[in-house]
C-alpha cells in the first residue's frame, strides 16, 4: 500500500482508498513522494528568483548612482559665479581745454634742405658746393677737396653770369642764356681775359647743380634787377572859366 496526496485538500490518503476521508475527493495514484517533490520544487527556486531580484536592484541602484555622479559634474557649482560679469562703463571724453591744447602743439618741424650749394659766405656774396672725390684721390688717403666757391654776379644783356672764384685774381667767367644747357667759360686772371671755350653742362657736374640753385632762387645776384620807377600821371588842365558878362 503506498500513500498519496489528495488533489483537494492535500491530506496523505491511501492508494487502496476510493475517496478521501478528508475532504471526500477521489483519490489518485500519485504517491506522496512524488507530490512532496513537486511542493519542494517551488520552495528550492526561492532563494533562487530572491538572488535575482537583489542582483537586478543592485544593478538598478548602481545605473541611478552613475546618473546622479553625471548630472552633479556637468552643473555648475555653488561656488561658480552664475552672474553675468560687470561690463565697466565707457570713459568719459575729455574735451582739451584751450590751455592743454596749447601745450600738446607738435614742435616745429626743420625746412628741408632745397639748394645744392654747402656753404654760403653772405659778406662776398659767394656760395660753396663740395666736390666728389676721385678714385686716385682715395687711394692717396685724401679725405675732402676744396669747395668751388661761386658767385652769381645776375643777368646782364640777356645773359646769365657767374664767376667761379680761383684766387684772389683768379676766376672762370660762365654765361649762359635761355635754359643754360650750353655754357661758355672766359678765365680771368687781374681782369684780362684769357681763353674762352663752349662747353654742355653735364647733369652731375658742379655746374649743372649751380645753375639749378640759380634757377631756383637760391642764389642772391650781385647785380640787383632795377625797378622801373612809377611814371607820375600827367596833370590834366582844369577847364577855364568863362568871364561873368555885366549888362
Amino acid at each position: 500500500m503506498a500513500l498519496v496526496a489528495c488533489g483537494e485538500c492535500g491530506k496523505s490518503v491511501s492508494t487502496l482508498a476510493a475517496s478521501c476521508p478528508n475532504c471526500g475527493a477521489p483519490v489518485t495514484t500519485t504517491p506522496v513522494a512524488a507530490t512532496e517533490s513537486a511542493v519542494a520544487t517551488p520552495a528550492s527556486a526561492a532563494p533562487k528568483k530572491a538572488s535575482t531580484l537583489l542582483a537586478v536592484a543592485f544593478g538598478v541602484l548602481v545605473l541611478v548612482g552613475l546618473l546622479v555622479h553625471e548630472s552633479s559634474s556637468t552643473a555648475p557649482s555653488p561656488e561658480e559665479n552664475t552672474t553675468p560679469a560687470a561690463v565697466d562703463p565707457p570713459a568719459p571724453t575729455v574735451v582739451d581745454s584751450p590751455a592743454s591744447a596749447a601745450a600738446t602743439v607738435p614742435e616745429p618741424v626743420a625746412p628741408v634742405v632745397t639748394h645744392n650749394w654747402s656753404y654760403h659766405d653772405d659778406g662776398e656774396s659767394q656760395y660753396g658746393y663740395e666736390q666728389a672725390l676721385s678714385e686716385d684721390d682715395r687711394r692717396a688717403g685724401k679725405a675732402v677737396e676744396p669747395m668751388v666757391m661761386v658767385r652769381y654776379v645776375g643777368q646782364i644783356d640777356g645773359q646769365y653770369r657767374l664767376e667761379v672764384i680761383e684766387g684772389p685774381s683768379n676766376k672762370t667767367i660762365i654765361t649762359c642764356k635761355d635754359n643754360c644747357e650750353v655754357v661758355k667759360t672766359t678765365s680771368s686772371f687781374n681782369g684780362y681775359l684769357g681763353r674762352s671755350e663752349t662747353l654742355r653742362v653735364a647733369p652731375s657736374s658742379i655746374i649743372s647743380a649751380v645753375l639749378q640753385d640759380m634757377f631756383a632762387g637760391q642764389l642772391d645776384p650781385v647785380i640787383k634787377p632795377q625797378k622801373s620807377a612809377p611814371v607820375a600821371p600827367t596833370p590834366v588842365d582844369a577847364p577855364a572859366q568863362s568871364e561873368a558878362v555885366t549888362l
